[in-house]
């Protein structure tokens, strides 16, 4: 195998690897809503959707360059959940709180994503359904700011 092919599973392996990160808190976090989010709770349900549609692509990509998809979590990723967890405990579950660790959750996904479309190994189709994933990405990011925004003024308000 090309050192190319090893820089690209790896890429494509740590694009996997937030993305069970990002479902993962998304789960966490429709757990934790009340009752009344259920319009919340279906939107996070459709990002973790997102993210598992992600993987499947992303782990078929690292299957066909004759690499092994990583089927866990990052380190990095169970500690963020786990401070997540923390802070949302202590602030009672507020929809502000889970939508602001989400929100983080997403910088970091596009942090991490951006980096992948900077690397030169990643071409053509790769290149193209990464930069798909990105555009998916930052509106998701977009819309959960705002929500995230909205619950802001609602908590202020009360």
């Amino acid at each position: 195998m090309t050192s190319a092919c090893t820089v690209t599973i790896e890429i494509l392996n740590e694009l996997i690897e937030i993305n069970y990160d990002r479902a993962e808190l998304y789960r966490i976090g429709a757990i934790e809503l009340k009752p009344q989010d259920q319009r919340l709770r279906q939107f996070f349900n459709q990002m973790i959707t997102n993210s598992e549609r992600f993987i499947n692509a992303l782990a078929k990509e690292v299957e066909i360059i004759g690499g092994k998809p990583t089927g866990i979590a990052s380190i990095e990723g169970r500690i963020y959940r786990a401070w997540a967890n923390v802070r949302t405990m202590l602030s009672k579950h507020s929809r502000y709180s889970i939508l602001d660790s989400c929100e983080d959750m997403e910088d970091l996904t596009l942090d991490i994503y951006r980096a992948a479309m900077q690397h030169q190994e990643l071409t053509g189709f790769l290149r193209e359904m990464v930069s798909d994933q990105l555009d998916q990405l930052l509106h998701a990011h977009d819309k959960v700011r705002r929500l995230r925004d909205q619950a802001k003024k609602l908590t202020k308000s009360h």
